[in-house]
């Protein structure tokens, strides 16, 4: 199991030809919100069928992503 030291901050660097933007990740117990998340879904058809059209979204979007570090690679830093 990997555990980072508390007081040190989570960031996420891309960087996509020389620029290099960095992203902030708030603290949260990412296990805890998984199980929340699944237990509201479970219990609402609504959540589901929202939750299966995300799904598919981030499918899309890593699909793209993907593609398009095979023609210029993304290097990501954490």
């Amino acid at each position: 199991i990997f555990s980072k030291p508390a007081n040190l901050p989570i960031r996420l660097t891309l960087s996509h030809q020389n620029v290099f933007t960095e992203y902030e990740v708030p603290i949260a117990d990412q296990f805890v919100k998984m199980l929340d998340a699944f237990a509201n879904v479970s219990q609402d058809s609504q959540l589901r069928q929202h939750s299966r059209k995300t799904a598919l979204d981030h499918q899309r979007l890593l699909s793209q992503v993907a593609s398009h570090a095979k023609k210029s690679p993304i290097i990501v830093r954490i």
